[in-house]
């Protein structure tokens, strides 16, 4: 077992304290004020276990770069269905690769240490569930590389203004700035310029549905 893996697991024993306890519960112990919605606030669940596991990755970087390990929280249900897809990473910070390998988005897919969280109206009475490493197997791997490929090589003929959410098995592009003013300048298709929304990459709730089956209660 290499040094990283080690680390991942170390930070892995301390997530699994977190199973059982609510969002209001650990906001106690940390000391943090718990908002009455998510409206203004959606990143604010992942940002609490980030402190309390002690997350040091700045920017386009991993969660816990020591560990090489990123860090996702996930909404689900009772019967254990993802609420929503998963933000995992920018398309700007992608688009200086030249090729899957060497993309963001795959290095902060690599491992990912996953904390479902339950998804009750009251944010004060979720509660954290079992929390899981996942790491890239060869079949999902293939799945998201090309979803990944058939994207960007879209964005590279000028096709970005015009993807949707229906692009990508595992994989999609979906609007990232909270604000739909927000906007950045492409050139299209026809050579223009072209004002477009800011996008990331996120995964769809099969592919997250499926980890929680391969993963919850093992």
């Amino acid at each position: 077992m290499d040094n990283c893996t080690i680390k991942a697991q170390d930070i892995l024993s301390k997530a699994k304290q977190l199973h059982g306890m609510t969002l209001a519960e650990l906001a106690r112990k940390l000391n943090q004020i718990l908002p009455q919605t998510l409206l203004q606030a959606k990143g604010w669940p992942g940002q609490l276990v980030e402190l309390y596991l002690g997350a040091q990755g700045i920017g386009a970087e991993v969660d816990f770069p020591a560990a090489q390990l990123e860090l996702k929280t996930l909404p689900v249900s009772a019967k254990l269905i993802p609420s929503e897809s998963t933000y995992i990473c920018t398309l700007d910070s992608n688009l200086a690769t030249d090729s899957f390998e060497t993309s963001w988005l795959a290095k902060k897919m690599q491992r990912i240490l996953w904390v479902p969280i339950t998804n009750q109206k009251s944010l004060r009475d979720r509660e954290f569930l079992q929390p899981f490493i996942s790491n890239l197997v060869d079949n999902e791997y293939m799945v998201i590389k090309k979803d990944f490929e058939e994207i960007m090589e879209a964005v590279c003929l000028g096709h970005e203004s015009s993807l949707n959410a229906s692009y990508g098995t595992y994989l999609h592009l979906r609007p990232k700035a909270a604000n739909n003013k927000i906007t950045k300048k492409i050139i299209n298709f026809d050579g223009f310029l072209t004002n477009t929304g800011k996008k990331g990459f996120y995964l769809r709730t099969n592919y997250t549905k499926q980890l929680l089956v391969n993963h919850i209660n093992k």
